[in-house]
């Protein structure tokens, strides 16, 4: 009778560091939060110009919940299923960080959008550096 006790005892101990193993391998190859987005810059004709860009977002990682799209403190979007890839348009002036945030306000993930304005400033030569004459 102790044998048998001691023998499902053993068992136990064995399925319980099983399953332990099992949690623990999980965990550590779980896949990083994370995000992509694209494009990453905005470029212009001249600066102060508004760009607005249409945003493709992949995300990796996320627990579900519910998550918002935030761009500086202002809300642009919010979704109970978050899918791995969305679109979000976006306008601006000046750079910006968009930033998706948990329910609860905690910022998840960020990212700094760059705006970039063409050189408008260049002088055109009047005449020609050479001369035939």
């Amino acid at each position: 009778m102790r044998i048998s006790i001691l023998a499902d005892r053993n068992r136990q101990i064995h399925t319980l560091w099983a399953l332990f193993l099992l949690s623990y391998t999980s965990f550590c190859y779980s896949e990083p939060v994370g995000w992509n987005v694209q494009p990453k810059v905005c470029i212009v004709k001249d600066k102060g110009d508004v760009c607005e860009l249409e945003l493709t977002i992949t995300t990796r990682g996320l627990p579900a919940g519910e998550y918002c799209f935030f761009q500086d403190s202002s809300l642009i979007l919010c979704k109970a299923n978050l899918s791995s890839h969305e679109t979000i348009t976006i306008r601006f002036s000046e750079s910006t960080r968009l930033q998706l945030r948990a329910k609860g306000g905690e910022v998840v993930l960020s990212h700094d959008m760059q705006i970039k304005a063409r050189e408008s400033n260049r002088t055109r030569r009047v005449r020609q550096p050479w001369s035939l004459f």
